[in-house]
């Protein structure tokens, strides 16, 4: 099983290939070569995903991209998520086995045009005429909730997620709640008439227990789905269930017939209060107690509306507390939160901005007072309680521990603003890093932080901010570049991963180069040495000429801050590594391209010196012509006449020594090239050419026309 990293890479990078397949369809049919070809690169790729045996899961839910049981976000793959939107595909599932002809045949159906699967009444009814071996296809299903974007792990594997719709397949329509036939299905129950009551229990017992345990199921959905499944199974059939009917007050039996909502919130109290209690009271530890109690706390203050919910599971934690001989110092913790989350916003907002110290469950309030002023629309106030989090954090040196949790501050805030913000904070840290340049270790949190910024901004194609955040950094190397050896110059180093500058690659490739993702992208590349090095790799492992010429293109956009990687490559024992390093140096506008090319016109391979003489023939620089000079007698022979022609329009008298090289090596290969030399030595010199002529006149070996050319040169010297 691969890790979840790996899962990412491998997953992202298939679904790459996979839209670069279905943009050629709709250009060329499927059987076109440079369809197959695309096919083939994404076959290999999904082979890799499939190893070990295991079933691969490639989708979209919830605008984000579902590999296997990972749901991740990326913004390059939105056109292929359009692609399967309009088509009403949630994902494919790959089985063990699946083979390229499959693979062929499963893209015949999912390129169809949609205007085909409308006809056909939607892709559910579209695959009945066109069935799919080794792979299935999960039909769309409306999405109604929201999330954050971030990463996240499923509990399920990702056909079962899609098949039963995700969070928003899971929740009855407009209502929030899970939806009962799911739980059922769950549970294995065909029909609820013939549900026994332990089987109710259980349901019941699942569904508080994930409203407690999951950031997914929000307590007062909880209830709600509840409420739904008592109203189904019947309310005195429901208290009639052992362990239920003494979990609620008479005054709700009495009116339960009538209120099924007020049942389900005191089950949802009762039930979670004695599982909080028996957590509480089973820690072993200082550690352990600490973590229960944040655990209690969390739920309760998820409860909505919490003066009610989170003060009935509280109340009922003190009866049990009191019931069990439990000391009340446990629940202080809790109440206090509880007590925190009854007050007004502006209030919780302003009892924090007093704050210049922080707790660990002091920033538990921060993060859920961010998210409430957010979602009442209150993000200039969620901004400023951010901004001040991050001065406090950074001013006070025994508050370094929470460096680290100031990106999870930026997540809660909304993401049209993250670009803003998170600059802001940049240029706060960077500050910091000025101030404590003594200090190695707040360097690293600090840079720990600055780092996973830069993965967030990326994650959101904002390229400028990671150049700010990169600028921060440098300025500080700047004052000192060996004290900072093992913190800010790490953490330089870190700011681009392999896997987002791929992903930046992937964006400008699908980009116009004038485009603003393209511009800012390519300034980025340059202030990081591994991204130029890594789209030099793809140069170098690309065979079609297409995406050669594209990549090609990309790289020359460094311009001189990459000519160095080109340089180096020069001296590769691969000759199309050296071909490549020619044709990027010319790109990239090289300024000492004739002194970088000159010792290639000499390589063995002909295959090099031809790019290298073309390359150097259309910059037009005026020290080539002494370069092809000074390699004459090394020059392929499908060069020779080419390059003599350009010495003898020059009219150079330097590239005399060269045409004298070619003409005294006289190797069998290039007699027929003597002459032609002899004659463009003397339209250049005639007057120097004295003991030039006296060589080919009584040198046995010389071909006939030279030793003529020769003899006709001499006479006209005699004669003036």
């Amino acid at each position: 099983m691969p890790t979840s990293d790996d899962l990412k890479i491998h997953g992202l990078g298939f679904g790459r290939s996979l839209q670069i397949v279905l943009k050629s369809t709709a250009l060329f049919p499927v059987e076109h070569p440079a369809v197959l070809k695309n096919l083939e690169q994404a076959f290999t790729k999904l082979e890799v995903l499939l190893r070990g045996g295991q079933p691969f899961t490639f989708g979209f839910s919830e605008g984000r991209v579902l590999l296997n049981n990972l749901l991740t976000s990326d913004g390059t793959l939105a056109p292929l998520e359009a692609a399967f939107r309009k088509r009403g595909i949630a994902a494919i599932s790959f089985q063990p086995g699946f083979t390229f002809a499959n693979f062929r045949d499963l893209l015949k159906i999912i390129a169809v045009p949609p205007k085909t699967v409308v006809e056909a009444g939607g892709f559910e009814e579209y695959l009945r005429s066109a069935p799919v071996s080794g792979a299935r296809i999960i039909p769309s299903r409306k999405r109604e909730n929201e999330d954050d974007g971030s990463d996240r792990m499923l509990n399920v594997d990702g056909e079962s997620f899609l098949t039963s719709g995700g969070l928003a397949g899971q929740t009855a329509a407009g209502s929030g709640m899970i939806s009962v036939e799911v739980l059922l299905k769950a549970a294995g129950i065909e029909d609820l008439g013939n549900a026994g009551p332990n089987d109710i229990l259980e349901i019941v017992q699942g569904v508080i227990k994930t409203s407690a345990t999951s950031t997914d199921v929000q307590p007062d959905r909880a209830v709600q789905t509840l409420a739904l499944l008592i109203e189904k199974v019947g309310p005195e059939r429901f208290l009639a269930i052992p362990g239920v009917e003494t979990k609620v007050s008479d005054a709700s039996t009495r009116t339960l017939s009538k209120v099924p909502q007020e049942l389900a919130s005191e089950l949802w109290e009762s039930f979670t209060a004695e599982w909080l209690a028996s957590r509480l009271k089973s820690a072993s530890s200082d550690a352990e107690l600490a973590t229960t109690q944040d655990e209690a706390t969390r739920v309760v203050t998820r409860a909505r509306p919490a003066t009610e919910m989170g003060e009935g599971v509280l109340a009922r934690l003190v009866r049990l507390f009191q019931e069990q001989g439990l000391p009340p110092r446990l629940l202080a913790p809790v109440r206090e939160e509880v007590t925190f989350s009854a007050l007004p916003l502006s209030e919780q907002k302003a009892s924090l901005i007093a704050l210049q110290q922080f707790s660990p469950r002091d920033l538990q309030r921060i993060l859920r007072t961010i998210k409430s002023l957010v979602s009442e629309n209150k993000s200039a106030d969620a901004l400023e309680l951010v901004e001040h989090c991050c001065m406090a954090f950074t001013s006070n040196c025994d508050q370094s521990e929470l460096i680290g949790s100031i990106p999870d501050l930026i997540r809660a805030t909304p993401a049209n603003l993250h670009s803003g913000l998170v600059q802001a904070i940049a240029k706060v840290l960077g500050a910091a890093l000025q101030r404590t340049a003594s200090s190695p270790e707040s360097h690293r949190s600090i840079g720990n932080c600055l780092a996973t910024l830069a993965s967030q901004a990326c994650q959101s194609e904002d390229f400028e901010t990671v150049q700010l955040i990169a600028a921060e950094i440098d300025a500080v190397i700047r004052t000192g570049p060996g004290a900072h050896t093992d913190c800010c110059c790490q953490t330089r180093q870190t700011l681009l991963s392999l896997d987002a500058i791929d992903k930046i690659i992937e964006l400008c490739l699908g980009n116009r180069e004038d485009s603003d993702i393209s511009r800012n992208a390519i300034m980025l590349f340059r202030q990081f040495p591994a991204a130029m090095e890594r789209v030099v790799e793809r140069l170098e492992g690309e065979s079609d000429p297409a995406a050669r010429i594209r990549i090609l293109r990309l790289a020359g956009k460094f311009r001189h801050s990459g000519v160095y990687i080109a340089v180096r490559r020069l001296q590769d024992e691969r000759w199309f590594f050296v071909r490549n390093s020619c044709q990027l140096l010319g790109e990239m506008g090289d300024p000492d391209l004739v002194a970088h090319l000159a010792p290639v016109l000499k390589h063995p391979d002909e295959r090099v010196q031809q790019a290298a003489f073309q390359i150097l023939q259309k910059s037009h620089l005026p020290g080539r012509i002494r370069a092809y000079a000074q390699a004459l007698p090394a020059l392929a022979l499908a060069i020779l006449d080419t390059a003599l022609d350009e010495i003898m329009f020059s009219l150079d008298p330097a590239c005399i020594e060269g045409l004298r090289s070619l003409i005294m090596v006289n190797r069998p290969d290039r007699v027929r090239f003597i002459t032609r030399a002899l004659q463009v030595a003397l339209i250049i010199d005639p007057s120097g050419c004295a003991d030039l002529i006296a060589h080919v006149l009584t040198a046995p070996e010389m071909p006939e026309a030279a030793r003529a050319l020769a003899a006709r040169a001499g006479e006209k010297r005699t004669k003036k």
